[in-house]
């Protein structure tokens, strides 16, 4: 997977607390990561669909869906991402 010119890796955060999604964003940019950060599951569940991720940082407290829920429907629905 990866960025279009196939040497960047791509991480979805998924975080909401926008303290600490930042600081997700600025660490994993540093070390040369493109970073997207969603702030709830749902919104988590749509990038999956949309976009390949080569590592996924998922929080286990979020609204609507925790992080648990979150990764039963990774197994469910993209279970190549799960080791991920």
């Amino acid at each position: 997977m990866g960025d279009f010119d196939g040497s960047t890796k791509v991480v979805l955060v998924v975080e909401d607390e926008p303290a600490i999604g930042a600081l997700c964003r600025r660490v994993f940019t540093d070390q040369g990561f493109r970073v997207d950060v969603a702030v709830n599951g749902k919104e988590a569940q749509i990038s999956l669909e949309q976009q390949g991720y080569d590592v996924l940082l998922l929080d286990i407290r979020l609204p609507g869906m925790s992080g648990i829920e979150l990764y039963r429907w990774l197994e469910k629905n993209h279970a190549e991402l799960v080791k991920r």
